[in-house]
């Protein structure tokens, strides 16, 4: 795997801007892992906080956090150690809003989410969807793979991902990013 690579629509264009709204959390995979719920009441609190600054107010909240709730999941699944802290950072930018989580993902994870990410990226996400679908049915997995091919089905929702040689041996920082079009945000 080389130092770093990018999939999808992953862009650092935003780092030099100054967003209208930043909301960032770090915790510990350990506190999601032990009480999943956790995930949703992040997601919730986080879309929660922001959902008034878009023109259609709370009518934003749902989309915004299955959007976080699904990022948050992610990052804490393919964490390389529960100890580790994943962190989610949610920027609304005017036109856009950025949701963005990141962790500490070993060598085999690594190459996981790479290949779940190609092949949501290279693959048209309805029939993705349905073939994720009937494949977990026939297979029974605990594991649907349904999220990223789920966060492309929105309307205008734009899936990057860079991950990132880190300092430790066959280590990886991983940052999933969604970008949303605040104008789909709000019909949603």
């Amino acid at each position: 795997m080389p130092a770093e690579v990018a999939y999808g629509t992953y862009t650092r264009d935003l780092e030099d801007r100054a967003p209208l709204s930043t909301v960032d959390i770090h915790v510990s995979a350990v506190d999601i892992v032990v009480h999943w719920r956790r995930c949703a009441l992040t997601a919730d609190f986080l879309a929660g906080f922001l959902a008034p600054n878009f023109v259609a107010g709370n009518l934003s909240q749902p989309q915004l956090s299955m959007v976080i709730d699904e990022l948050l999941e992610n990052a804490v699944k393919f964490c390389a150690d529960v100890a580790e802290p994943v962190e989610v950072v949610v920027r609304h930018f005017g036109e856009v809003v950025e949701v963005k989580a990141t962790n500490l993902c070993n060598q085999e994870r690594a190459r996981d989410l790479e290949a779940s990410l190609r092949r949501v990226l290279q693959n048209d996400p309805e029939l993705l969807f349905l073939e994720q679908i009937e494949q977990s049915a026939a297979e029974d997995r605990e594991s649907s793979r349904l999220g990223f091919i789920t966060l492309c089905l929105h309307r205008g929702a734009r899936l990057g991902a860079r991950i990132v040689e880190a300092g430790q041996d066959g280590m990886f920082n991983v940052t999933v990013q969604v970008l949303l079009p605040t104008t789909e945000v709000a019909k949603s």
